[in-house]
């Protein structure tokens, strides 16, 4: 039994005499006990504590500790081996864990990894959530100051274990400053390190709630490293995960909210943080030991007395007092701005924590250039730009006068057309009055052109803002040709391209752009659109890296533009449930303007992130209440508004409501038509949707005709290379081959592939998806022999060069089992189907899911194995239900096949019994006259012992 383990017994022991008390009277009991190491103490104050947060959870911690496993009861030593490594030496132990030094076997030139052993999981619920926690967290963090996880796992013992990089001769941050007797700026350098590598994390959405030194690594070059991972969580956790760890807080180092059992977030981890930056300095913590037993009611006097012990200068006082405020809503906001102040105090800059003022800024200045020379120097260059500004302002002043002038009348010119007597007395929309003054604007020849550049970039930004990206870029393009290396303008440009699809413009764009004398937030905008292009090249880490440098603070618009783009990239990653964790904590802060078009459009990807887990409730009230805004904010007839009510369209279409779909898809082609005419790219777009809805109708002919005319408008209006008007052709091509016109279905795919491989390259994922089409396409034709090869080829390119779990792979694996059956190769059709369920390659929320499901029932079926095919049929009866409930669609779709399935192996009570099911839900959706209804009246005439 292990030290740690003996102390929570004792401690446990002497709480039960005690938990009968109220705590005042129990904390003062626990003071007057003697002979009671001070460890014992701290777990007795915590179990008084966490009783007070949660009887509950405490009775099950006193269940829990006497059986909790020791480490040495899986004993290890030097030279034993565990998975493909030899342990070396043991190099840390803690109450969980035990840390070895250890080597890959059979491997030459390769360094030693540290391996994090832990107790008793498989035998301890609460300690495999901590390694698994551990696990997934390290995984997901990429930081040069993290410590980076290789892999983990679990021995067939039942010993699960982490391989970590391993730093030789490191040193916990405390002993390395002792070791060393650090300057005061040395030891801020290394804590600033600790902020920005915390501040990444959080960025990640988990915090750490554990910061300490022993925490705190220091290589033998000098470079810090964050460890221990084992109780952080994600930001949007259940707040009772904050209770499950209060006994393993560090009492010394941990925030006033943790100790007594409340809400922790980011600011916890910038307290802790503090804390260890204030013990470095001081050489000692700044609290007492009888901080716990106190509720931390002395933290302030403490604090205050402990920066008052270390001369410091008043700006680094200033920075730990601000960090170390015992009042959450006093401290910084995130780490990062905790971080930006050390890293300014370093560089003799102002900080955010020191009041405002002139002479501050000056003292600052003159800090960084000591010489008498030089200060007298600033002072007198000061007073100088002093008189020259005010000139320039004066002359700056009339010059913008004019301007002014020129551009009232432009203006009031341009807005003659909402004049009532003019146009009829007729509603006029955003859209028809940019186009108004457009018009007006390329007919002004003597305008000035400063003031011309001016309308001519308002013009591009707002027809961007509305949707309407080929007016956008012509009137932006004729601003550069006024002003061409104009910061805002590129930087729009480059946003409107990739919108555009216009991938090899946008490179160049971005490769020969000076940006020396971009804005912030010009250069975070081109950053952002820089970080979307690596993202279509599947370049995920280095632009979600790209995007988390960018320095925004909420509620600023490039903070939430940042982490929108940040979701994006995460469903990019397929990981749609990050995207929505982070949306669904952006929309929660209460700083941030839910009436800001930008917030607007956060709502609108939530919807779309939720539509991709299959969440479609949460898709339909999303937008429900979005629209409902927009419309009132916006009017009935904007783009935005049309948007989403195409997205509406779509959530119902996927929640199996076709004839709301249907409604919905048909006003938004001519909200659609009235703002940007009838031959335009967004009324192509719900042509494209409107197929898809009359394919899952049943009225093909009417699919492949929308899907047609949505082609010629892309054809009309894109050039032939376009992107989407390459995606808008394979649907066409997957409709042509449901109908059995496969012919033109191959040529049209092999057209598309040809302008991707030379656009895209092999094994962009576009690529990939058309040659997964066109392998299927020819085993439609009957060439299975070359659809076999192409496909096998393919799913082994996108295998070395995306994850497993990518969407792709389950796709193209699906459609290498579609094509083995195809060719009548029923058996080797069956094991591709299973492998997705087997590895785990889809979500349970995603459609292929289900759909595979159903083709492993199906061929089971074939090969007249009832019991599996039965199996099958139910786990995917199963899921549909959990889907989408009894009375929808798609769980009727799959129950015909299932009854089917029934009266072939004679099980008629069962079948009878399902078919009561579907009749009853067919007469409540009013789907009467659905073919679903003939299926069944033809079972019954071919049965009629099935009637009920």
């Amino acid at each position: 039994m292990s030290r740690k383990i003996e102390n929570w017994k004792q401690a446990n022991a002497i709480y039960k005499t005690l938990d009968h008390l109220p705590l005042d009277d129990a904390l003062k009991a626990v003071s007057t006990l003697e002979d009671v190491p001070a460890e014992i103490t701290q777990i007795i104050i915590q179990l008084i504590k966490a009783a007070q947060t949660t009887n509950e959870y405490v009775h099950k911690q006193l269940i829990d500790i006497p059986q909790l496993n020791d480490v040495n009861d899986h004993k290890l030593n030097p030279g034993d081996q565990m998975d493909q490594y030899e342990l070396l030496e043991e190099i840390g132990r803690g109450g969980m864990s035990i840390v070895y030094r250890a080597h890959r076997l059979h491997a030459e030139n390769q360094k030693p990894v540290a391996i994090k052993v832990f107790s008793g999981i498989g035998q301890d619920t609460k300690l495999h959530q901590h390694f698994i926690a551990e696990q997934q967290i390290l995984s997901n963090l990429t930081h040069p100051n993290i410590i980076t996880m290789h892999h983990g796992g679990t021995t067939p013992q039942g010993v699960s274990f982490l391989v970590m990089e391993l730093l030789q001769g490191a040193k916990n941050i405390d002993d390395y400053a002792a070791a060393n007797k650090l300057t005061d700026k040395t030891i801020i350098g290394l804590v600033l390190q600790a902020a920005e590598a915390i501040s990444y994390a959080h960025s990640q959405l988990v915090i750490h709630r554990d910061i300490k030194p022993s925490n705190l690594l220091i290589s033998q070059s000098g470079e810090l490293r964050v460890v221990d991972f084992g109780i952080a969580k994600l930001i949007e956790q259940e707040q009772v995960n904050d209770q499950n760890t209060i006994l393993a807080l560090t009492p010394s180092y941990a925030s006033p909210e943790q100790v007594n059992g409340q809400h922790i977030s980011v600011q916890t981890d910038v307290f802790s943080l503090a804390v260890v930056a204030v013990r470095l300095l001081n050489g000692k913590s700044p609290f007492s030991m009888d901080r716990a037993i106190k509720s931390c009611a002395q933290d302030e006097q403490q604090i205050e007395q402990a920066l008052k012990n270390k001369k410091i200068d008043s700006d680094l006082h200033n920075i730990l007092n601000k960090a170390l405020k015992t009042n959450p809503a006093l401290r910084y906001t995130s780490m990062q701005q905790f971080a930006d102040d050390l890293s300014a105090w370093l560089k003799h800059e102002p900080v955010s924590a020191t009041p405002d003022s002139l002479f501050y800024h000056i003292k600052k200045f003159a800090a960084r250039r000591t010489a008498l020379f030089a200060s007298l120097l600033t002072l007198f260059l000061t007073l100088s730009a002093a008189i020259f500004i005010l000139s320039w302002q004066y002359n700056k002043i009339k010059i913008e006068a004019a301007k002014a002038e020129a551009v009232k009348n432009f203006m009031l010119n341009a807005f003659e057309s909402t004049d009532p007597d003019v146009h009829g007395g007729e509603k006029i929309s955003a859209h028809q009055l940019l186009n108004t003054a457009a018009k007006k604007l390329s007919q002004g020849t003597d305008m000035d052109k400063n003031i011309k550049f001016d309308l001519l970039q308002t013009i591009g930004i707002a027809y961007s803002k509305l949707g309407d990206f080929d007016s956008a870029q012509k009137y932006i393009k004729q601003s550069l040709n006024i002003k061409a290396d104009n910061g805002q303008s590129l930087s729009y440009l480059a946003q409107i391209l990739f919108e555009q699809a216009e991938y090899d413009e946008l490179k160049n764009l971005i490769e020969t752009a000076n940006t020396s004398h971009f804005q912030t937030e010009e250069l975070a905008r081109l950053t952002r659109a820089q970080a979307r292009l690596m993202a279509r090249n599947a370049e995920f880490n280095q632009a979600i890296e790209m995007v988390n440098h960018l320095n925004a603070t909420s509620p600023s618009l490039d903070y939430i533009l940042n982490q929108q783009l940040l979701a994006e990239l995460y469903f990019y990653q397929s990981k749609p449930e990050l995207s929505i964790l982070t949306l669904e904590h952006l929309l929660a802060d209460t700083k941030i303007d839910p009436k800001l078009s930008s917030v607007m459009d956060l709502s609108k990807d939530l919807a779309e992130y939720y539509l991709e887990v299959g969440d479609y409730q949460h898709a339909l009230t999303t937008l429900d209440d979005l629209i409902n805004t927009q419309k009132q904010l916006l009017g009935e007839i904007h783009p935005t508004v049309a948007k989403t009510t195409k997205l509406l369209g779509s959530a119902y279409m996927h929640n199996g409501d076709m004839q709301q779909a249907q409604k919905l898809l048909e006003q938004s082609f001519t909200l659609n038509t009235q703002i940007f005419g009838e031959h335009s790219v967004q009324t192509a777009y719900d042509l494209n949707t409107l197929a898809v809805i009359s394919h899952q109708e049943g009225d093909l002919a009417r699919a492949i005709n929308y899907m047609k005319q949505a082609v010629q408008i892309f054809e009309q209006q894109k050039a032939l290379d376009n992107t989407d008007n390459l995606e808008i052709k394979t649907n066409l091509a997957s409709l042509l081959n449901i109908n059995d016109q496969s012919d033109e279905a191959k040529t049209i795919l092999q057209e598309v592939l040809s302008v991707q491989q030379e656009k895209l390259g092999e094994t962009h994922d576009s690529t990939l998806y058309t040659k997964k089409n066109l392998a299927y396409t020819l085993s439609k034709l009957g060439e299975h022999q070359a659809a076999i090869t192409l496909i096998n080829q393919t799913t082994e390119e996108a295998l070395r060069n995306y994850d497993i779990k990518h969407p792709l792979i389950a796709s193209l694996i699906y459609n290498q089992a579609k094509i083995y059956q195809n060719n009548q190769q029923t058996r080797e059709a069956l094991n591709k189907f299973l492998e997705i369920i087997d590895k785990q390659l889809l979500q349970t929320t995603q459609p292929l899911y289900s759909k595979t499901l159903k083709a492993i029932a199906y061929g089971y079926e074939l090969l007249d194995d009832f019991d599996n095919a039965q199996k099958y049929y139910l786990q995917c009866i199963e899921n549909r239900l959990q889907l989408f409930g009894q009375n929808h669609l798609r769980t009727l779709e799959i129950q015909i096949p299932y009854t089917e399935l029934l009266v072939k192996h004679q099980h008629f009570d069962h079948a009878q019994k399902t078919l009561k099911t579907m009749i009853n839900s067919i007469e409540t959706m009013g789907l009467q006259d659905h073919a679903y209804m003939q299926n069944i009246q033809q079972l019954l005439t071919q049965y009629p012992m099935l009637k009920p």
